[in-house]
């Protein structure tokens, strides 16, 4: 396993140092509302970084994250404009579907066995093009204010989706450092076989993930939904790559067997960060692209030479 509290150290000098040199960029990236405006924009990819953690810890992937958002926004837009459903009533049903949708996905890769890059990738195209089909490139508009008050609105000047983001990364933290269930993951991750033998229910634990990926992918596009006022198919598009990112830079190894909530958190500031500044300094957005993803191979290749403990899950759990 990584040493996690030397890459959070790592990871809390990178982020000092990308304000330190954003603000250089553009005199109004220190400025407070600016900050907290780049904290609301970050809501969603916190939001779905934090399953996507769990997910790489056991050794998976979710490609499909991001369509999920995308179709959980199209099918709330159409039950509430074009069935006349309750708005808020169109919100829990797509979020059902969402979680349908991670269980699918976690069906594939826990019960059939399918790898997670394959599965994931498979239904990422499947739900994708099931947004579109739904959309059919017109989107949803006009929703009610109460609605947009979720993406827009704020409790004591802290934006709603910023708290919606700081209470699910708290609970999440606690169940990945404090609890049996978190340290399951980090057997699956270490050894999957071993762990199923020593009594643990892989399968049921990876079901739960991938469900609580799609859930949480779904509430991430309600919120996001909730904040560009529009609900379309080509929602959060060029997120994906950004959440791999976030994890990964985090800290979570892409082998399975390390990671943490905190890591991730901080890897999802570090890019909100630099994606803000770069867009401050007026860079164009390719540019911003080359630099995610250049974030996200130098920290493959930097945590491969970061100290290692060597931690032997498996006997942990058994005595």
């Amino acid at each position: 396993m990584r040493n996690m509290k030397k890459i959070e150290l790592i990871l809390l000098g990178i982020m000092v140092l990308v304000i330190v040199i954003m603000s250089f960029l553009s005199k109004a990236f220190l400025n407070i509302s600016t900050l907290f405006q780049i904290l609301q924009l970050s809501a969603e990819l916190g939001i779905m970084s934090i399953p996507m953690t769990l997910i790489m810890i056991t050794g998976g992937i979710d490609l499909s994250i991001t369509s999920t958002l995308a179709l959980t926004g199209v099918i709330m837009g159409y039950l509430w404009k074009f069935w006349g459903m309750n708005i808020w009533l169109a919100v829990i049903l797509a979020i059902i579907v969402s979680g349908i949708a991670g269980l699918f996905n976690g069906f594939l890769v826990s019960k059939l066995r399918i790898p997670a890059l394959l599965a994931t990738l498979g239904t990422w195209a499947a739900y994708a093009g099931l947004a579109v089909g739904i959309d059919r490139g017109k989107g949803v508009s006009g929703f009610p204010q109460s609605f947009l008050n979720l993406g827009e609105g704020s409790f004591v000047g802290i934006p709603y989706s910023l708290l919606i983001w700081a209470i699910i990364a708290v609970i999440f933290y606690i169940i990945v450092s404090k609890t049996s269930f978190g340290m399951y993951l980090f057997a699956i991750g270490n050894n999957e076989k071993g762990t199923f033998y020593s009594g643990i229910p892989v399968q049921k634990i990876e079901m739960t993930i991938y469900i609580l990926a799609g859930l949480l992918a779904g509430l991430a596009g309600v919120i996001y939904t909730s904040r560009t006022a529009t609900a379309t198919s080509s929602a959060f598009s060029s997120g994906a790559l950004n959440v791999v990112a976030a994890s990964v830079l985090g800290g979570t190894d892409v082998k399975g067997g390390s990671g943490s909530v905190l890591g991730t958190v901080l890897g999802v500031l570090i890019i909100a960060l630099i994606d803000a500044g770069l867009t401050l300094a007026n860079i164009q957005a390719t540019v911003q692209e080359i630099v995610v993803g250049t974030i996200l191979i130098s920290s493959i290749i930097f945590y491969e030479y970061v100290g290692k403990s060597k931690v032997k899950t498996i006997q942990t759990i058994s005595k």
